[in-house]
């Protein structure tokens, strides 16, 4: 017995495939921190580790806490205590010490949206087809076969 790829079940998958890449490259580019990193606390939230809690000076002589997780949208979980992080909104790098570090997988984000593109295009072609196909087959009114 042969299976058939399902036009709805590639669509939902293609539709999956784009929201993750989005919402983990839109996460990335939300995030915007400036300051000496002063304390860093393990983020064992849930009974999951995975992520860090950054307190971070602020060049204004405030406190500001960053939250890290265990995902590509967040900055790393070692980041080292006394550093200057500089990550500034809309940018997927960020800088350490006046060092630009730009260790987002753009090209693996970028591969998978390709497949999803992909799985797409072919899902909508398989629609079409099968509509057009099963449109071929119906009677015609008031014609007759005999």
């Amino acid at each position: 017995m042969q299976r058939k790829l399902q036009p709805a079940a590639l669509l939902a998958f293609s539709l999956w495939i784009f929201y993750v890449n989005y919402s983990t490259i839109a996460g990335r580019l939300e995030i915007e921190a400036d300051g000496t990193i002063v304390k860093r606390e393990g983020n064992t939230r849930y009974d999951r580790p995975g992520g860090a809690i950054y307190t971070l000076a602020a060049p204004d002589g405030s406190l500001r806490t960053l939250a890290t997780g265990s995902t590509d949208s967040s900055l790393p979980r070692n980041l080292p205590i006394g550093r200057h992080l500089v990550k500034r909104k809309n940018e997927l790098s960020y800088t350490l010490d006046g060092r630009r570090i730009s260790d987002f997988p753009l090209y693996m984000y970028g591969a998978t949206s390709g497949l999803g593109l992909s799985l797409f295009a072919f899902s909508l072609f398989q629609l079409t087809w099968r509509r057009r196909c099963n449109q071929s087959l119906q009677p015609t009114p008031g014609r007759s076969d005999d």
